[in-house]
């Protein structure tokens, strides 16, 4: 388990230097290296075939002062794992690697005290913003070997379905698969995240509640259902309380979505990733769950740091 850890964290790290490298291209208009984001990404696929757990755990470590280039990860990763998931082939599973982490490029067109702005953006900032599908669309095309697909994500990714998406379209068309598994990847990591401007993070769990209500609206439902089946009802770096009294953290989903393995946590301090009791909730006794998760808790309320038993 250590060295599965080990591992995603430096594929993670790895795969956000070669962002920040993409977006230093794209400012300095010098030629994307399209053979280190190939090689890269399929670097993710392979960790995440390997050990999908490990890495969506990740995504949960929170970077707010270089928010733009772990959300391309993180996306990268989320859509990655649901291809998986859904048993799509290596190469399609790349593509959709790729697509992900170039989703957001349109964003190097915009001035960074919009991106970064603390307060709510005016209505002329937003219609500035609503123009990075199009910018990154159009910056994709003239990249060499990128994928078809990469450039239909970036235009797509912000539609949802006609449901006040953007940009908008005369007539409604049909979004395609991989701009839908993007979309609903670029959501999730947006509502988890701490941001320049908002240092506190919504747990997991909510943010699956909140996945779930857009079912049918912003996204397809059959593709929800699936991303919660892959991710859990408490993803990985959930704080949950359980019926015992005891505290853990989720760290491994299993076939139950409401029993997870669990990390049990008694000084909260980080030091129980080397040495804590890690169990799982499918567990019986005399026939019945030795633990069940009464409840989840709010890290930032209880002051619990989850990313040290993360990293």
């Amino acid at each position: 388990i250590k060295e599965s850890k080990k591992k995603a964290n430096e594929v993670f790290s790895e795969a956000f230097d070669t962002v920040k490298e993409i977006v230093q291209s794209v400012h300095l208009e010098k030629a994307v290296n399209m053979r280190k984001v190939s090689s890269m990404v399929h670097s993710m696929v392979d960790d995440i075939l390997e050990n999908r757990d490990a890495m969506v755990g990740l995504t949960n470590i929170k970077m707010y002062d270089e928010y733009t280039f772990a959300h391309s990860v993180n996306v990268s990763v989320l859509a990655i794992s649901l291809g998986s998931y859904l048993s799509f082939d290596k190469p399609q599973i790349a593509a959709l690697g790729i697509a992900g982490m170039m989703h957001d490029i349109g964003k190097v067109s915009i001035p960074l005290e919009i991106i970064n702005k603390p307060d709510k953006l005016t209505d002329e900032e937003f219609q500035i913003i609503k123009r990075h599908p199009v910018e990154g669309a159009l910056i994709l095309a003239d990249v060499p070997a990128m994928t078809r697909l990469a450039m239909v994500a970036a235009f797509e990714h912000h539609q949802h379905g006609g449901v006040r998406g953007y940009p908008r379209m005369d007539d409604v068309v049909q979004m395609h698969p991989f701009s839908e598994i993007v979309a609903m990847a670029d959501i999730y990591d947006a509502i988890i995240a701490a941001r320049v401007y908002y240092k506190v993070a919504t747990p997991p769990d909510q943010a699956i509640r909140i996945m779930l209500k857009k079912r049918g609206t912003a996204f397809n439902p059959v593709l929800v259902k699936a991303f919660v089946n892959m991710i859990g009802i408490y993803p990985v770096g959930t704080l949950v309380k359980l019926d015992t009294g005891e505290i853990g953290i989720v760290m491994h989903q299993t076939r139950d979505l409401l029993r997870p393995r669990v990390l049990l946590l008694t000084k909260f301090d980080g030091s129980e990733k080397d040495s804590g009791i890690e169990v799982s909730l499918l567990e019986t006794e005399g026939g019945r769950p030795k633990r069940s998760i009464f409840g989840t808790i709010d890290p930032n309320l209880a002051k619990i740091d989850v990313r040290q038993y993360l990293e």
